[in-house]
């Protein structure tokens, strides 16, 4: 086999490589959302995922009180699922 048809081969096993990653990432996702979906407590990983935010910017909306959550140990930052959907249902800009 001449060096063209194996490049060529090589490229389509990493196409089909990296769609079969981009599926199982995707795959994962829609697990964990509804994980969360099912849970009444999250945690920080789960209330961002939940909210569509960035960890950092959520520990940032924690330390400055603009969001509700929880600390039952002192510690671990815990979030309750119906509150954050009320948090994001306020201050409505514009017409539904």
């Amino acid at each position: 086999m001449d060096s063209k048809k194996k490049n060529h081969l090589r490229d389509e096993d990493n196409e089909e490589f990296n769609l079969i990653n981009y599926i199982d990432k995707k795959f994962s996702d829609i697990e964990e959302l509804i994980t969360v979906q099912n849970k009444s407590i999250l945690n920080i990983d789960e209330a961002a995922k939940f909210i569509g935010i960035s960890k950092g910017y959520l520990y940032v909306l924690t330390s400055k009180g603009k969001i509700p959550h929880r600390k039952p140990l002192g510690k671990l930052i815990k979030f309750d699922r119906l509150e954050l959907e009320n948090w994001m249902r306020q201050n409505k800009t514009g017409s539904l």
